[in-house]
């Protein structure tokens, strides 16, 4: 729960069906603290009716529908909205379904009831493994995720050549307090990760900090925020 995740929202009362992200354990409890990707009115839902949600993600795109009836045979063509993340999370596994309300009380508390839950994991098409076989690597730092991060995130990069490298992590102050790669390495994708501690072993405290790509003649540098 530490991770980023990405959510269907429903609300009923307003006809509102949204596609959000948000980090952090807690956070899932704060809907004015979630990013919303997309969001639409165009559904309306009646309470005391059964709705079936199909809620269908692949790399960085994000697809949901809704539809009452027959789980199959009603299934409508369309999705009922659609959205690309230019900076999707997806890392890890969790699937909750919640409500956020009382549904302490008397018999005029909210319910939420499951039924035919289908979880299908989509992997990528044959086009699509060979057009990533075949791409040529390039040079790069990505963020770090999750960001910010306690105590522990991790750092991506690429090369687009052998080369030896060092990645280095930098206080707002310009110390050096961390090497966590300072290695020959291959052509291709690569990641490490950042524990919070400097390299006595000792825990780093809340703050911004830089980490640093460096090549033989090239460098890049991004920030991250370590936050307990």
């Amino acid at each position: 729960t530490e991770d980023s995740t990405y959510a269907v929202y429903i609300s009923p009362l307003t006809n509102t069906t949204a596609i959000v992200k948000f980090g952090g354990d807690l956070v899932v409890l704060n809907p004015g603290a979630w990013t919303y990707l997309a969001q639409s009115t165009d559904f309306e839902y009646e309470l005391g009716v059964d709705y079936n949600v199909k809620f269908w993600l692949n790399g960085n795109d994000y697809k949901v529908k809704v539809w009452e009836g027959d789980p199959v045979d009603d299934e409508p063509d369309e999705f009922l909205m659609e959205v690309t993340d230019e900076e999707p999370w997806e890392r890890g596994v969790w699937t909750v379904m919640t409500i956020l309300g009382d549904p302490i009380g008397d018999d005029n508390g909210d319910e939420i009831y499951l039924d035919n839950i289908v979880l299908k994991q989509l992997g990528a098409s044959a086009i699509d493994n060979e057009a990533a076989a075949n791409a040529p690597s390039v040079f790069a730092l990505k963020n770090n995720y999750p960001n910010p991060f306690n105590p522990t995130t991790t750092i991506e990069y690429s090369l687009d050549k052998a080369d030896d490298v060092t990645i280095n992590v930098y206080s707002v102050t310009g110390e050096l307090v961390r090497t966590l790669t300072n290695a020959s390495m291959s052509a291709g994708s690569h990641k490490v990760t950042f524990n919070g501690l400097d390299n006595n072993g000792n825990p780093l405290s809340s703050g911004v900090y830089f980490y640093s790509l460096q090549t033989s003649n090239r460098s890049i540098t991004k920030k991250m925020i370590l936050m307990k």
